[in-house]
Formats: structure tokens, sequence, C-alpha cells
């Protein structure tokens, strides 16, 4: 682990990775694409009008139905949440009680203090006057994807965004979502809770995720649409390895110490995006999805290092497949968050968005 340490550090002081992220800045978006800034995140509004459906079924994906139908606008963050900007949240509550003796009360309590989502970088400066620990982070902890908030604290933290950070339980448990009949216990609320049609941010759905990550209003020229078939306008499987030789961190066999691919930060891979600058669709970590899947909510793209399953790690890397498994907190499942809040006038040219990235993504075969 030291060793890799000190490599990791090596590559950020030759460039090979990210440097900027420490400065608080990411590789530009794609030309043509809008970028906003919200509660430190940085989005990118997805636009796009009247967007041929792909079918994902059978060979083509599990989701077994019409993906990416319809017109679009709406933000995402170009990065899954970092643990810099997740801890900002339960730092918010280190004062404030939790009633007792509610449905939620169990697990809002124990995301509070750090139940499954505490990670590298991360440690603690004291106890808040509820006897949580005040969580700080390092430098390159903060850069960190944050996992392991589930699904549940994905949308705690969508209200939080939703009612401007309010340091009230409220804040938590309704806005984008409502979690006031919410119970632990029961596997039925797990599913029932939806979105409300006001909320400012959310868990994007798959159909969001999908046309954020893999549509292109100019994949096939100007003003040809079409879907890539791969992550990161790919028609291939990318390459696994480190920031700087490889294209990404799923499959880096980084043995004898398979973790340590974890300790990339977020946009590492700045060559490798979406046509609309989404940063780590691939690699990194899973990303929480608002759709069910099999009687638990589902996950999109892939995850850092080597799997278990290989095979089935390959199918997420296309169009039309997601997994299974975010309803449980301390999975390697993170969030990248999506907004309604996109400035700008209505109706960007779409031709232009992609016309500077198309002449790049055609040689990236």
């Amino acid at each position: 682990m030291k060793r890799f340490m000190q490599v990791i550090l090596g590559l950020f002081a030759a460039g090979a990775v990210v440097a900027p992220l420490f400065a608080g800045s990411l590789p530009p978006a794609p030309a043509g694409v809008q970028v906003s800034h919200e509660y430190g995140i940085e989005f990118v509004r997805v636009q796009a009008q009247n967007v041929k459906p792909f079918q994902a079924s059978g060979s083509l994906g599990n989701v077994n139905r019409p993906v990416g139908g319809g017109s679009w606008d709406f933000g995402l963050a170009r990065t899954e949440l970092t643990q810099g900007q997740w801890i900002q949240m339960p730092n918010a509550f280190d004062d404030v009680a939790v009633p007792a003796d509610q449905p939620w009360s169990y697990t809002l309590e124990s995301m509070l203090r750090g139940d499954g989502w505490v990670g590298f970088g991360m440690y603690s400066d004291g106890f808040g006057s509820q006897g949580r620990l005040a969580f700080q982070v390092t430098e390159l902890g903060a850069a960190l994807p944050v996992d392991g908030i589930g699904w549940i604290g994905s949308v705690m933290y969508s209200n939080w965004l939703h009612n401007d950070r309010a340091p009230t339980i409220d804040s938590l448990l309704n806005g984008a979502y409502d979690l006031r009949q919410w119970n632990h216990l029961d596997p039925q609320t797990w599913l029932t809770v939806t979105r409300s049609a006001d909320a400012r941010f959310w868990v994007p759905t798959y159909d969001e995720w999908a046309v954020g990550s893999f549509y292109d209003p100019n994949r096939f020229g100007p003003g040809e649409e079409g879907w890539w078939p791969y992550l990161n306008r790919l028609t291939r499987l990318p390459i696994p390895g480190p920031p700087g030789m490889g294209e990404t961190s799923a499959g880096w066999n980084t043995e004898p110490s398979p973790g340590d691919s974890l300790y990339i930060p977020v946009g590492s891979y700045p060559d490798l995006q979406s046509p609309w600058g989404l940063l780590d669709t691939s690699g990194s970590r899973y990303e929480g999805i608002e759709d069910a899947y099999e009687f638990d909510r589902a996950f999109a793209g892939t995850r850092n290092g080597l799997t278990s399953f290989p095979e089935d790690e390959a199918l997420l890397e296309r169009l039309g497949w997601v997994g299974q498994g975010n309803m449980v907190r301390g999975a390697p499942i993170g969030l990248r968050i999506a907004t309604s809040n996109v400035p700008g006038p209505i109706g960007l040219s779409l031709v232009v968005l992609g016309a500077a990235c198309f002449i790049k993504t055609r040689t990236r075969q």
C-alpha cells in the first residue's frame, strides 16, 4: 500500500493524474457544453430534443425496454460525489438530535455517525454535542469518490441540497423525496418512494444516466445523432490501467494489493469523457440510479479494480445494462447527482455541442 501511494503521488507530480483536482477544478468539458456549479459540484447541461430510443433487450441489455427516448433538459454532475462534498452533510448535523421511535430513526442516526461510508483519508477531530464524530478529510481523500452511502444516503443528500442544505431533520426527510413514511424494516417502502415533480436535485433514472453517458447528438457527424455502444465514446471495452496509462480503473489488476485502485481521485482519466463531459462513468465506483430492478434499487456503470464476475462487469460498460444492490449501505456504489438548475437559454445548438468533439472521438475506436 505504501509503495502504491508513492506511485500515485508521483503520478500527480508528473501530471499524469489530474493534479488540478487539488485546486478544485476539472478538465474542460467538450466544446459547446454548458457548465455550471452548485454547492461546489460541477454540472453539465444535458439538452437533447426528440431522441430516438435505444432498444435495450435480449443481448442488447437487461433493462428490457426502450431507453432514452424523448426530449431532455437537465444537469448531471461531471463526477461522482466526492468524500469532501459528502461529509459536509453529516457535519452540518453534529449538534442536531435525531428523533427516536420513528421508522427512519435508526438509519438516519447511523448514517450521520458514519456507518458504512467512512473512507480513505477521513478522520475525526472530536465529537459534536450528540456524540457523533466530527469528520475531517485529507486533501487527497476529499477528491476520492464517496461510496457506501446506499440509496437512502443518496436520496437524503438530494433532499438536503433541494432544501438549500438546511441543518434540520425535515431537510433530509422531505423535498426531492418524501421519506417521512419510509421504514428501514419494511422492504416495500424502499421501492415505493418516488421523486417529487419539483425536485431540484435527485438521483438520476437510468434513462437520464444513459442519455448523459451514451447519447451523442453528433455521433455520426454534425447533426447525425446516435448512441455509443460503450461508455466514454468507445466502440470497444476500455483498456484498464493506472491514470496516464490506461483508460479506466475498471478491471485494473493491482495485485497483490487489490484495494489500491480505490485511491484514485475523480477526474483522473481526463481524456475519457461522455459526449456531454461526464467523467468516470467507467471505473471509480458504481453509480446508484433511481430505477428499481429485480426487487432492489439499481446501479449503472462499472467500478474500480477486478471483480469476481468480469464478464458481467464487461456488460456494464455497454449501453442497456444495469446491476442491482443499491439498497445496502456499505456497497461500492456512489452517486452522480442530477439537477434541474441549468442556467442558460433554451435551444443550445446541439450541432455545435458535438462538432468539436466529433473529430476527436472518431479516432477512438
